[in-house]
């Protein structure tokens, strides 16, 4: 009995795959999913072969070409956790930024470590100034876990690691400081071991500039089938179906109106419309098929269709939303159906643009809800750029001025002040004032931020624009402190990110969300200048990446207070910009019984030059 016991003891656990270990050991966190306690690979079984290529010999690579909400985050928990309790070794994970590093960790790494008995046992939470468990590095019998941001370059010169984890790969930056790339750099770390994994993860972007397309191109193409209950075809759920039809189908009501709760999938080999039901059904036949023999790397391709938890109807009802928008549908073609975005057309001509302008029947038309600005400092002026919003982000550009003085001196601003203060009349009769202001402060900073500080409470900001594309439009970093006894606030605007949304409005040709007005008084030279930067492909450590550089001979002042201005309704947070089309009807109703001003009114994008009162 006892030899057999120490027998028992000393022969080698049958090693299990990443699947089976999640569904014996692994618990999902309250508050990190929808579905939290045992973890159940049968509740989206298009994630075992990926989990499970990560436990495969034959494989060294694993790429997962992925949308949002389709579990990816959770295949990169569960290799961790397998190989913390299964197989220890060196693991680094890398994020999109050290920021994003951390709130990783925080918010998904360390629930799992803690709610998950198999793992809290050999995971301790970090305690004071314990070195080995902190938010970025975490210790373990056997093996040790790095997590670093795509941004840190001290990330990629630590010691070797047998299992390397990329996530959200089309967000990293071209290059980790002066190393060069990172998906380089950390496959580096691998180079040794004859057992190495290295996983990349992440929704697509542009075709052409996508990382995550290209490493799927070069693996062996798995593509997920289903069977169609009626007929049995297995065929992939697509969005556009390779005969040209749509595969997500539904029906109009009697105004002719798209009626998203009644999406069906269209069965490509019979025409059977598939009801979602049928989706659990359909799940438990599937399978993964490779278009190309493997060669150590497996490479997978997904869209939110299959997800069990998103509805074919939210599906369609997104679509509806975004079709309007070259930017939104951007977001749609990425985040839900997990495909690359290709651009059509990246430059804008003024003339094209001139050829819409309208005659406004007030200073704010009856759609405008709120006003911002977008003030450029010059060497002997201000330019300023004053625009309405309405429902959707609809915009309409009021007035385009050029205060002449020396920003070095008071004049000027206290111009701008009267203008930024002034009236305007709406439609309705109403009078509207300027919400918030955003001025650039990389000319003459002293004196923005000298004008700026004391009007904080009106929303007036000193910005800086800050470049690198998936930045957020506004971001306040915070007070910065300059002596004991002041302090300045400055908003971090991400141009790159602005002038991506811009272009895409300005491709907008029909009224209605995200469109821009022009009034017939605004001139050909505030088109040139609107259109003045183009996006050029560019390398850097030797990876394309698009940057909008000037047109030669062109002046941009018009593009940056349009660019501040919509950074300024960006900052004004959601539940304004929700609340856009409420703020139209209410300046209206506001001015019922006033005179509304005619269509002569001064309102216009003509440049004015002024040294007087507004």
């Amino acid at each position: 009995m006892e030899a057999r016991l120490i027998r028992d003891a000393l022969a080698p656990r049958p090693r299990l795959s990443v699947s089976e270990w999640a569904d014996r050991y692994r618990v999902v966190s309250e508050g990190t999913s929808t579905e939290a306690g045992e973890w159940r690979t049968d509740r989206a079984p298009y994630l075992k072969e990926i989990m499970d290529a990560f436990s495969d010999p034959a494989i060294w690579k694993v790429v997962f070409k992925k949308p949002a909400q389709v579990g990816g985050t959770e295949v990169i928990n569960n290799v961790i956790g397998y190989h913390i309790d299964q197989d220890p070794c060196a693991i680094l994970v890398v994020q999109v930024s050290l920021e994003e590093a951390k709130k990783w960790s925080k918010e998904k790494l360390a629930p799992m470590l803690r709610d998950s008995p198999r793992l809290a046992a050999k995971v301790q939470e970090p305690r004071g100034r314990d070195p080995d468990n902190t938010l970025l590095s975490k210790s373990f019998p056997g093996g040790h876990l790095g997590i670093t941001g795509a941004n840190a370059p001290s990330g990629f010169r630590q010691r070797s690691r047998r299992v390397v984890l990329f996530d959200d790969v089309d967000g990293y930056p071209p290059a980790a400081g002066r190393e060069g790339d990172q998906l380089v750099l950390g496959g580096r770390r691998t180079a040794t071991f004859w057992n190495r994994k290295v996983g990349l993860f992440s929704t697509p972007t542009i075709e052409g500039f996508s990382r995550i397309d290209e490493a799927f191109r070069e693996g062996d193409r798995r593509r997920y089938l289903l069977p169609c209950p009626a007929c049995g075809h297995e065929q992939q759920l697509l969005w556009l179906r390779p005969d040209g039809g749509y595969g997500l189908v539904c029906e109009r009501d009697a105004a002719g109106d798209p009626v998203p709760a009644s999406a069906r999938y269209a069965c490509i080999a019979c025409g059977t419309l598939i009801p979602e039901t049928e989706k659990r059904r359909m799940l438990k036949g599937a399978r993964w098929l490779a278009e190309r023999p493997t060669d150590g790397v497996a490479s997978f391709e997904l869209n939110a269709l299959v997800a069990p938890w998103v509805r074919w109807s939210e599906v369609m009802r997104e679509f509806l939303d975004a079709r309007r928008s070259p930017l939104r549908l951007q977001g749609f073609v990425n985040t839900m159906l997990g495909e690359t975005w290709r651009e059509e057309g990246a430059e804008i001509e003024p003339h094209a643009l001139a050829a819409r302008v309208e005659s406004y029947e007030a200073e704010l038309p009856r759609g405008v809800g709120l006003l911002t600005a977008g003030v450029d400092v010059q060497g002997d002026r201000l330019e300023v750029g004053v625009y309405g919003w309405g429902a959707g982000e609809e915009g309409w550009l009021i007035r385009w001025a050029q205060l002449d003085g020396d920003p070095g001196h008071p004049e000027v601003w206290r111009i701008l002040d009267e203008l930024l203060l002034r009236p305007w009349r709406h439609a309705g009769g109403a009078e509207l004032r300027i919400t918030a202001a955003a001025i650039d402060s990389g000319y003459q900073t002293e004196q923005v931020y000298r004008f700026a500080e004391p009007r904080r409470g009106r929303r007036v900001h000193a910005t800086k624009g800050v470049p690198g594309r998936g930045r957020p439009l506004w971001a306040q970093p915070g007070p910065t402190k300059t002596t004991k006894a002041k302090s300045r606030h400055l908003v971090l605007v991400g141009v790159d990110s602005a002038k991506d949304l811009l272009h895409s409005r300005l491709r907008i040709g029909t009224p209605g969300p995200g469109y821009l007005h022009f009034p017939d008084t605004t001139d050909r030279v505030f088109f040139e200048q609107l259109t003045a930067e183009r996006l050029v492909t560019k390398y850097r450590a030797g990876r394309p990446v698009r940057e909008w550089t000037p047109i030669e001979g062109r002046r941009n002042e018009a593009l940056d207070v349009t660019v501040l201005a919509l950074a300024a309704l960006a900052g004004l947070g959601p539940a304004v910009i929700a609340a856009l089309s409420a703020l139209a009807e209410q300046a209206m109703a506001a001015g019922e019984g006033a005179v509304p001003m005619g269509a002569g009114a001064d309102a216009g994008g003509r440049r004015v030059r002024s040294r007087g009162v507004w």
